[in-house]
């Protein structure tokens, strides 16, 4: 069941601590789709976050990621999130990746855009946590966005076009 895994980023601070998450078997074509990483100050140590990418339909891969609380705000997950998009955009030719996070998420939010995910949107009962469905904020990213080229044209809406 495993599958390639990749670091995703240079700084030590992202460095694995433990073996990488195994590829979901839905998407053998993204090298990078999951990383367990550790924190700077003893990068053996505890789980601190994890990102991880899966396949949601023929065109479209999904992107998550959590940080441990003790770790956010210091710019770790956004570096990993860009290395991340990077490679599924080049290496893996993604076309579309999409990110969700519960309304109100204001970190997991920011993280996304600063890594340049337009938020698209909110859907109402988007996601699911407990057991209960929850409103989410949703954005995309397109290989288009930051400058690479696609696999697949994309052709924009038109204002005005019927």
């Amino acid at each position: 069941m495993g599958g390639r895994t990749a670091p995703l980023g240079p700084r030590p601070a992202l460095r694995p601590a433990v073996p990488a998450v195994p590829a979901v078997p839905a998407v053998p074509a993204v090298p990078a789709v999951g990383r367990r990483l550790a924190g700077p100050e003893n990068p053996s140590g505890p789980l601190v976050a994890t990102l991880a990418v899966h396949r949601t339909g023929s065109h479209t891969h999904e992107i998550g990621y959590w940080t441990v609380a003790g770790h956010r705000g210091r710019g770790h997950m956004t570096e990993a999130l860009r290395a991340a998009v990077r490679r599924a955009l080049t290496d893996a030719g993604v076309v579309r990746l999409v990110w969700r996070a519960a309304v109100g998420n204001d970190g997991s939010r920011t993280v996304a855009e600063r890594a340049g995910f337009l938020i698209e949107g909110v859907q109402r009962a988007g996601m699911e946590h407990d057991g209960v469905l929850m409103d989410c904020w949703a954005g995309a990213l397109l290989p288009s966005d930051p400058g690479l080229p696609s696999r697949l044209p994309y052709g924009p809406a038109v204002r005005g076009a019927a």
